[in-house]
């Protein structure tokens, strides 16, 4: 039978129609084959960056075990020189560089020259450490059974709260981490300012760690991620910035004006920033809000933290250091044992509080646990010194102190005294002067107030009159003891009439802050 023409039309059409959706259907699974690959690849990045975050981690928990504490390494100091023992193990680094097929054993480290090896080198050379352990059981036996884990693969404590006692040996080779490895090294920020030269002698707390990652695809094929990450170590010890730092407001200036200088010359204030007159201010004025805005010379700056003004924790650190003036008017030692009385010292019943009147004959560390109050000796036109009498009266009489006194409430100073810090025999760090958990007011009268270290109350301080202090002043402002503690300073810090303080920065104290290597900066170096 012959066709007619409107069937061969409709058998063209029809053609047409499955050619265009053969088409269609090409392209929609080209579009998903190159979707899966898509996806595959971003799930590959995903897991190799998992892998090198988790590297980073750990490499950041280790190296504040090796500064803090040293519990990773007993046979090596703890502090700086475990940083540095950690810089020394990759002396290699200054020989030959490592060609890629020179590593086969099992667990074996790769210490790439960051400055030397081509990034390609450094990554294959990643991956023969990597071959050289995947190739043998040990991944598998990690992961069954990690208190079974071979050479270099060292297991986490069950507990998870710690590592075995060998793991610090974390740089340099493949750590198991999932299904693949972490390869960790660390180096020296040489080349920036404040550094020594020294590729193996840290000096500013500062170090690069380079994290690559690599795992399995499931055909064969190895992905590699890398990461690069700037890590700083935050001293345990508090070491003020500024000169006046309040967590509170700050007024500055009145009467015969203040004078601020030194290198650290900056003051700060969290909350409100006033300035009255015109005080001599050697740095930066800032202020934490921006709201109401600063007053010139004043800008703004965030908030910076104060630890935690705690006068009573610092007395229990050196027992055999501290007297204890008790608040029902005994004296003991850091053991509790009674000493007696103490000259200078004496008990004000009826004021419920200790008062200093001259120099202690025994430079220690006093705490209080109630307010104290000091005035210098009354004499009769004689200078003191260390031990400096009273006389029959007259113009008080400079009297030399080296000692800190603590105090679980307010401190009130005034008169005519020159004090330096007490340092406990074998102690840390000591740089206190006088902290107290409320207030603090300084007065100098009838001469000079000349104090040297830290200056730091809880609540709230003022300096006043002829003042000199050779240190950093601090008040936290954690409150404020009704009706308004010993002096008129609702928050922060009040410092005018004539206070004097020269600031060069560097004040290490006993004030424990919460201290951790901390990630500044991250990046991505492979792929880019």
């Amino acid at each position: 039978m012959r066709m007619s023409r409107q069937q061969g039309s409709a058998m063209i059409i029809t053609m047409v129609v499955i050619l265009i959706l053969a088409a269609l259907t090409a392209a929609v699974m080209t579009e998903v084959v190159f979707h899966q690959k898509e996806t595959q690849g971003a799930l590959d990045g995903d897991q190799g960056m998992v892998i090198a975050r988790a590297g980073l981690d750990r490499a950041r928990r280790a190296l504040f075990k090796y500064r803090a504490d040293g519990s990773f390494n007993t046979a090596e100091p703890s502090g700086e020189a475990q940083w540095n023992a950690i810089l020394a193990s990759n002396a290699m680094w200054t020989g030959a560089v490592v060609t890629p097929g020179t590593i086969a054993l099992p667990g074996s480290r790769y210490y790439p020259n960051p400055a030397a090896t081509p990034l390609e080198e450094w990554i294959d050379g990643v991956r023969q450490n990597y071959d050289a352990v995947a190739n043998t059981n040990e991944f598998e036996d990690y992961l069954a059974d990690p208190n079974a884990a071979g050479a270099g693969l060292t297991p986490e404590d069950p507990a998870g709260d710690d590592w075995a006692t060998n793991d610090f040996v974390i740089f340099g080779q493949c750590k198991p981490f999932r299904r693949g490895a972490y390869h960790v090294i660390v180096r020296d920020n040489e080349g920036e300012a404040g550094e020594d030269g020294d590729p193996l002698t840290d000096v500013d707390d500062t170090i690069i760690c380079t994290v690559t990652s690599i795992y399995d695809d499931g055909t064969g094929n190895s992905v590699v991620r890398q990461i690069e990450a700037r890590l700083e170590y935050d001293p345990p010890y508090f070491t003020p910035e500024k000169a006046l730092l309040s967590g509170g407001d700050m007024s500055l200036g009145g009467g015969a004006g203040l004078t601020v200088n030194g290198a650290a010359a900056g003051v700060h204030a969290n909350g409100t920033m006033t300035i009255n007159g015109a005080p001599a201010i050697g740095g930066t004025v800032t202020q934490g809000v921006s709201s109401p805005a600063p007053t010139p010379p004043a800008t703004y700056a965030p908030s910076e933290p104060i630890p935690d003004i705690d006068p009573a924790e610092y007395a229990d650190d050196y027992p055999a250091d501290t007297y204890t003036l008790r608040d029902n008017g005994t004296i003991v030692d850091g053991f509790g044992n009674p000493i007696g009385s103490i000259p200078g010292f004496s008990w004000n019943a009826a004021q419920g509080r200790w008062e200093l009147s001259g120099s202690p004959t025994t430079h220690k560390i006093y705490y209080c646990e109630t307010d104290l109050r000091i005035t210098s000796a009354m004499g009769g036109g004689g200078g003191g010194g260390k031990g400096g009498k009273a006389g029959g009266g007259g113009a008080p009489v400079a009297v030399t102190v080296e000692a800190t006194f603590l105090s679980a409430g307010h401190i009130d100073w005034s008169g005519n005294y020159t004090v330096t810090p007490y340092a406990p025999a074998g102690g840390e760090v000591w740089g206190i002067t006088a902290v107290a958990a409320k207030d603090i007011d300084m007065s100098g009268t009838g001469g000079a107030l000349n104090m040297e270290g830290l200056i730091a109350a809880g609540e709230q301080i003022r300096l006043q009159g002829n003042v000199t202090v050779l240190g950093a002043v601090v008040a936290e402002n954690d409150g404020n003891t009704p009706p308004g503690g010993i002096i008129s300073v609702p928050n922060g810090m009040e410092a005018g009439g004539g206070p004097t303080i020269t600031y060069n920065g560097g004040l290490t104290t006993v004030i424990e802050v919460a201290t951790t290597v901390s990630i500044v900066r991250i990046e991505r170096t492979y792929p880019r």
